[in-house]
């Protein structure tokens, strides 16, 4: 009987959980003007500068992330728990081997415990920086000054070699539709016709 009243618990508290994020998602105007993966744009009033932020990584070591400028950088918000966060790093290590002789960079901006991301990483073996900062409210805020407004994880930023935010992507990405953003701006002559 114990089992039957915990089973029916757990099935209202899913239920009322899912009728709350589908209320928000179809009344908060944030989630449907998020932007998703553009197609690399030279038009200037659509560019936004990244924005500047110092953080460490996991040997403390501080980095400011304007060192990356010059290269095209993938900036990926993601957490240990996060399931979809770790199907997406093989394709990100992939992609950083295949074209890191080209300016590609990828930096992973992980929001959880030292422990959990440094087994990540050693499980996966990350071939890119990694940072984490304990405070996690700076953390959500740099995430929410690169347009994450509404806590999406992973989250997944392209700036060009600028540091022009070319585009945002809440959500799991495969290889192929980060290559379709990356690939014009590691070869700008290649950018569509």
């Amino acid at each position: 009987m114990k089992k039957f009243v915990v089973a029916l618990l757990i099935l209202g508290l899913g239920a009322l959980t899912a009728s709350i994020g589908y209320s928000f998602f179809n009344r908060n105007p944030d989630v449907h003007n998020q932007p998703t993966l553009l197609e690399p744009t030279l038009e200037i009033e659509k560019q936004v500068m990244r924005p500047t932020f110092t953080m460490p990584d996991l040997d403390g070591n501080l980095h400011q992330n304007s060192e990356w400028d010059g290269r095209v950088v993938v900036m990926n918000f993601w957490a240990a728990w996060c399931v979809p966060c770790v199907n997406e790093i093989p394709h990100f290590i992939e992609l950083q081997r295949r074209y890191q002789q080209q300016g590609l960079q990828f930096v992973g901006v992980a929001m959880d415990e030292r422990d959990a991301v440094r087994r990540i990483i050693e499980e996966t073996k990350i071939n890119y920086p990694i940072l984490l900062d304990p405070d996690d409210s700076k953390m959500r805020s740099i995430a929410e000054s690169f347009g994450n407004r509404i806590g999406a994880m992973p989250y997944t930023v392209v700036l060009d070699r600028k540091g022009i935010m070319i585009s945002r992507h809440p959500g799991e990405l495969t290889a192929e539709k980060l290559e379709k953003v990356i690939l014009p701006l590691l070869n700008p002559t290649s950018i569509a016709k």
